[in-house]
């Protein structure tokens, strides 16, 4: 049995956060509904559509929906009518979670606040997620990963010291807050297997964050030093970067931390004689002289192949590996022997049946006694709505079509013309130019069996 097998979660999440949380419940045996309203979907099923040539269910296509919601089922409920919100009451009372990512005043306008929750089931667990907490003066202000990375500080470390800070690529702080937020409810069912008590978890996307930040926060309160973009060097270790290889666009990132380190990486390289050079002689020297260092340094990764020095370096005791691209993760060989990617059938959606099997990501750990359950594909827009109001709920198949007659459940977009104007455009000719379509369907199908 796995370890949250009988566990019933409503997932009302959107994008991150909330779907990352309940994704990894869904993997370890919970059962998790996820509920769009038929009047605003989750903005990650819309995915990108190359040359406007649109799917004829295009709010099925999103490539993040798709990763982050595997294992989980999905209702559609419009909550702003009294049906919908009898259903969605029914469904609390056999419910062990409720999780929500909406700004504050959201549940508690709609009278689904954790007081009026309790009511209807009273050891429910309340799991809010939003970008700054329920209380302190900006409780009601809106934001989106992107504008907490900025506001909780990483991205002014983040880029080179001659440059402008940068942001990141992935929202990090969504990321952190998800896994965050599965961490603190696995918490939360333990406390009510212990004492018959729900609680109510509110958690801050940008307090959430500041953990990645200690040692910058306690410098500064000691120190009062504000720390800044130093790009990938180390403020005491060298050489510590991430060095240019051969190919294009390869890179190895080397972190040296120790006098130990460095023989061994002087050894690897055939160049002994840098371990007598007085400039680079201890770790003090090594980080004074650190810019002509990086120079030498790169100077050996550029003939090299990054994965090849990756494992030469790593022979001789050095911190090294490899930067993988998308292609390399998903046909790295220590991933593979760990069976980290599972191939899941992709739905069969109208205008996508050529996807078939797709590699998806497994859980980052391993657990003997109770292994995860196979990825499921994610599920279609209201795929699960007429069993989980039938079996679930016990409504009869008429009250099931009434619903839909009345647009509290559905199977495609209220406003389909809203929808369209969510999608965003990738030129097909773009993604030849820069090599991706002939990237994925080369060698990777064959390698890994699909």
């Amino acid at each position: 049995m796995l370890p949250f097998t009988g566990l019933r979660i409503i997932d009302l999440g959107t994008v991150w956060s909330i779907p990352l949380a309940t994704k990894l419940f869904a993997q370890l045996g919970a059962e998790v509904i996820k509920v769009d309203a038929p009047t605003r979907l989750d903005v990650t099923r819309y995915g990108e559509h190359a040359d406007n040539q649109l799917t004829e269910k295009f709010w099925e296509t999103g490539g993040r929906y798709h990763a982050l919601n595997l294992n989980k089922k999905n209702i559609t409920l419009d909550l702003t009518q009294p049906r919908g919100r009898q259903v969605f009451e029914r469904l609390v009372k056999v419910s062990d979670v409720v999780a929500e990512q909406f700004s504050p005043r959201v549940m508690a306008n709609l009278g689904y606040d954790y007081p009026n929750l309790q009511k209807l089931k009273a050891d429910i667990i309340m799991l809010s997620v939003n970008a700054f907490g329920h209380d302190g003066p900006w409780r009601d202000y809106k934001a989106f990963g992107p504008t907490i990375d900025i506001l909780s500080g990483l991205v002014s470390m983040t880029g080179y010291p001659e440059g402008t800070p940068v942001t990141t690529p992935a929202t990090f702080t969504d990321i952190m807050a998800g896994l965050n937020a599965f961490i603190a409810c696995s918490a939360a069912l333990h406390f009510r297997k212990r004492t018959g008590k729900g609680q109510w978890i509110r958690l801050s996307q940008l307090e959430s964050s500041t953990f990645c930040l200690a040692e910058p926060i306690i410098d500064f309160s000691i120190n009062k030093r504000v720390k800044t973009c130093q790009g990938n060097q180390h403020h005491f270790y060298a050489p510590h970067g991430c060095y240019r290889c051969s190919g294009r666009d390869n890179w190895l990132a080397i972190a040296v931390t120790c006098d130990e380190q460095w023989h061994g990486f002087c050894q690897a390289i055939a160049k002994p004689a840098w371990v007598q050079d007085k400039k680079f002689g201890d770790s003090s020297s090594r980080w004074e002289n650190r810019d002509e260092l990086d120079r030498l340094v790169e100077a050996w990764t550029i003939t090299r192949e990054h994965r090849e020095a990756m494992h030469l370096l790593q022979k001789g005791g050095v911190p090294a590996g490899a930067v993988l691209n998308a292609k390399e993760v998903l046909l790295d060989s220590h991933l593979r022997a760990r069976e980290h990617f599972q191939l899941v059938q992709f739905p069969q959606i109208p205008g996508m049946e050529h996807v078939g099997k797709r590699p998806h990501m497994g859980l980052p750990w391993k657990m003997t006694k109770t292994p995860p359950m196979p990825l499921k594909a994610s599920p279609l827009l209201g795929e699960h709505n007429y069993q989980v109001l039938t079996e679930l709920l016990g409504m009869s198949p008429e009250d099931v079509a009434q619903l839909y007659k009345s647009g509290v459940i559905a199977e495609e977009p209220a406003d389909i013309e809203k929808s369209t104007s969510l999608l965003r455009p990738y030129p097909l000719d773009l993604l030849k130019e820069r090599g991706r379509l002939e990237d994925y369907d080369t060698d990777y199908k064959e390698i890994l069996g699909i």
